[in-house]
């Protein structure tokens, strides 16, 4: 038993000592790196990320490209006829109430809404869709199977 006693104390001893010599070992260390960091100067670097792209400043005159280019004058420009004027159709409202649109879309907002029976003139059209003006001058769309043609060029079938 005394041999037991002997081995678990030098065990302890050994323990002991490793214990106290990595404590005072840490303790150095920290007091060491603390006390550089407090006596160095601290460092200044103008550090900028690598992606961002510094361009030099542009002056307005760099822009001038009629320094660089010979500049030809052209004639005067020739008077073009307006495009011939497309026959207005009138159409009838065919539904109770027609949400006329800002454009050729169903997704388009509604400007105005007409009444069944209302009288409109076809403007153009496109995809199905019919730009109309009503008696008011208000201009949009409607789609066409709301409307029915009235007037001299129904009868010219």
């Amino acid at each position: 038993m005394a041999q037991t006693v002997r081995s678990f104390l030098s065990f302890a001893t050994v323990i002991a000592v490793a214990l106290g010599a990595t404590i005072t070992a840490l303790s150095f260390t920290a007091d060491t790196v603390a006390r550089t960091a407090a006596e160095s100067p601290p460092v200044a670097r103008n550090l900028r990320p690598s992606y961002v792209a510094f361009l030099p400043k542009a002056e307005p005159e760099a822009f001038n490209i009629a320094r660089t280019l010979p500049v030809n004058p052209i004639a005067a420009p020739v008077a073009v006829a307006p495009p011939a004027a497309t026959p207005a159709f009138t159409h009838t409202v065919l539904a109770s109430s027609l949400r006329v649109r800002a454009g050729p879309q169903k997704t388009t907002p509604q400007v105005f809404v007409l009444e069944e029976g209302a009288e409109v003139t076809a403007l153009g059209t496109e995809r199905g869709w019919i730009e109309i003006r009503d008696r008011d001058g208000r201009t949009g769309w409607v789609y066409g199977k709301y409307l029915t043609a009235t007037g001299p060029e129904a009868k010219v079938n």
